[in-house]
């Protein structure tokens, strides 16, 4: 008995002791973190490239930075192009915070990426921003810039409530994408120019829309003003040129046509281009114009024969003062030593106007030289790109307080 109650000890104090030493080698293990809940994987800030940048690189690498309460497995990336609507995926450990495009990029394109945190199956916050493939267009006229190439919405295409855009708290917008091919091979600075109309002349007035769309790329999101008829499959019409360095927009897209119809009729082709009946003037009812322009006391004009800048100083390097439209004539009081930019009177502020964008009638020979105002030193301002009810990025000077991480732009 004496035995085997010390042998029963023993194997106590034995047992014991493997149990110690199980315990410890536990302690010392790391288990995997249960997995990140969303609210816990907030978006990534984008590094490179900036947001709105144009790059010189066709295989670009695209940067991020994280900071979250649980750290993902991975981060998934998608690479999409605008023109063609083609998308490329991949993924890396949560660890690595850089991607480089598995393709080579098209020159002169517009290109959208995001990066999601993943933990397991779980996604959190997207990041989201776009950039420009190079080159930028220089040295070239207006008259030799390719027409842009319409691509969406296709033509003749019925608007209807599958383009209802809903805002918290506002009733459904109906929403346009316009997209459009670049074939210059390089892109302008200045981006393009798209207009909108209820009329395939594209007539000076409410009816016309139209709007600068700066270094945004190839598209362009149209909102249809409220309180227009949505449901009669009345035409709609749109075009779009390029901002052309030196001043003046290239050739125009062709005009392509949409239809916008919620009522859920049917819109025949042969029923929504109806020519419209213009009733004939009999002859001596409208006075003729004269064939030759009056100026007052012999000042020549300088007539705008396509929508430009003026701009405060004889170049481009000067501030723009506003746009000017087609058709709209200004008297002329000097020029720049060149004779290659115009100094014109505008009742809300003098101007000046490239050589190239007008055409002068008058007597041009005794116009004044006007000296030029100092040229300006341009230096980047310290904002950061918002996205816009308009769903477009703007540079916002001074950067609102709520943004993180602002960017360097000059609006």
């Amino acid at each position: 008995m004496i035995v085997g109650t010390k042998f029963n000890r023993s194997n106590r104090f034995l047992i014991g002791g493997v149990l110690l030493v199980l315990a410890a080698s536990l302690a010392a293990c790391e288990f995997p973190d249960r997995s990140c809940d969303p609210a816990d994987m907030p978006a990534p800030v984008n590094l490179s490239p900036d947001n709105g940048a144009v790059i010189d690189s066709l295989t670009p690498s695209l940067t991020w930075q994280y900071w979250g309460d649980c750290d993902p497995d991975a981060f998934a990336m998608r690479l999409y192009d605008e023109n063609t609507g083609t998308t490329w995926s991949g993924e890396v450990d949560g660890a690595t915070w850089r991607w480089t495009s598995p393709v080579a990029l098209e020159p002169a394109s517009h290109y959208w990426w995001d990066v999601t945190p993943y933990s397991g199956s779980t996604g959190g916050a997207i990041s989201s921003g776009s950039f420009r493939t190079g080159p930028l267009c220089s040295g070239m006229e207006a008259s030799d810039f390719p027409a842009p190439v319409p691509i969406s919405p296709a033509d003749g295409t019925v608007i209807d409530e599958a383009y209802y855009h809903y805002l918290e708290g506002q009733p459904p917008l109906i929403v346009v994408d316009m997209v459009w091919e670049n074939p210059a091979g390089c892109l302008p600075p200045d981006g393009f120019e798209m207009e909108v109309a209820r009329a395939p002349s594209f007539p000076p007035g409410p009816d016309t829309w139209g709007g600068w769309m700066g270094g945004f790329g190839n598209s362009a999101r149209f909102f249809l003003p409220p309180g227009t008829d949505h449901s009669s499959c009345e035409p709609w019409y749109w075009r779009v040129a390029a901002n052309v360095p030196g001043g003046g927009l290239g050739p125009y897209s062709e005009t392509w046509t949409f239809f916008v119809n919620t009522a859920g009729l049917v819109c025949p082709p042969e029923l929504m281009l109806i020519t419209p009946i213009v009733p004939l003037i009999p002859p001596g009812a409208i006075p003729e114009a004269p064939s030759t322009p009056v100026t007052p006391s012999g000042t020549p004009l300088a007539r705008v024969i396509q929508d430009a800048r003026c701009r405060s100083g004889p170049g481009v390097v000067y501030p723009l003062v506003t746009f000017l439209s087609q058709g709209q004539s200004f008297p002329i009081q000097g020029r720049n030593a060149e004779g290659t930019w115009w100094w014109i009177d505008r009742p809300d502020g003098d101007c000046w106007l490239a050589e190239n964008v007008v055409e002068t009638e008058g007597d041009t020979g005794s116009v004044p030289q006007q000296e030029a105002p100092p040229t300006p030193t341009v230096t980047p301002v310290l904002g950061c790109w918002v996205w816009t009810q308009q769903q477009t990025n703007q540079c916002i000077v001074p950067c609102p307080p709520e943004v993180q991480n602002p960017s360097l732009c000059t609006p």
